[in-house]
């Protein structure tokens, strides 16, 4: 995973774009998270080779430091919270626009459903972490910070600070 971050940032910074990162992960407080998943359980990983789905969590501990490390002039923005991403990216804006265009109550619970597993702590809100690396831009040298829609605040948005969901 080191090795690919770091890849990745110097294609950044040579070719220009960005990166955003979203997976399943934490900040450094687990350790190995290394499991496997067979008919939607849980199950060793080590048994019934080609059978099983292999899976870990993302360390985005690692994978920040990585992008620090790296010797491209990157810059990092996160990791947060999918939840504050996706709030911060207007997701309530989105959401009261789709439920006016509902034309019954069923499709109504199921947006308010879909939208709680997103953001909620129990499902995904806080359980998904995401990451930006985009290129360093002048402005940053010279002490005015790039602001990055989704990992900042948006103004009048409830839950906008970073571990308020």
């Amino acid at each position: 995973m080191i090795c690919i971050t770091q890849l990745l940032c110097k294609l950044i910074k040579k070719t220009g774009g960005s990166a955003l990162l979203i997976d399943y992960g934490h900040e450094g407080e687990k350790g190995d998270t290394f499991r496997g998943f067979h008919k939607h359980s849980v199950c060793d990983p080590l048994i019934n080779p080609g059978h099983t789905d292999l899976t870990c969590d993302v360390d985005f501990s690692i994978l920040c430091q990585a992008v620090k490390n790296s010797d491209a002039k990157v810059k990092l923005h996160g990791p947060v919270t999918q939840a504050y991403f996706l709030i911060n990216m207007g997701l309530f804006t989105r959401l009261k626009v789709l439920l006016s265009k509902c034309e019954s109550e069923q499709q109504k619970d199921e947006l308010f459903s879909a939208c709680e597993i997103l953001v909620t702590n129990e499902q995904m809100g806080s359980r998904f972490k995401v990451v930006a690396i985009t290129p360093e831009l002048e402005s940053d040298s010279v002490g005015c910070e790039q602001q990055l829609p989704g990992f900042t605040p948006l103004s009048g948005t409830p839950y906008a600070q970073p571990n308020s969901v």
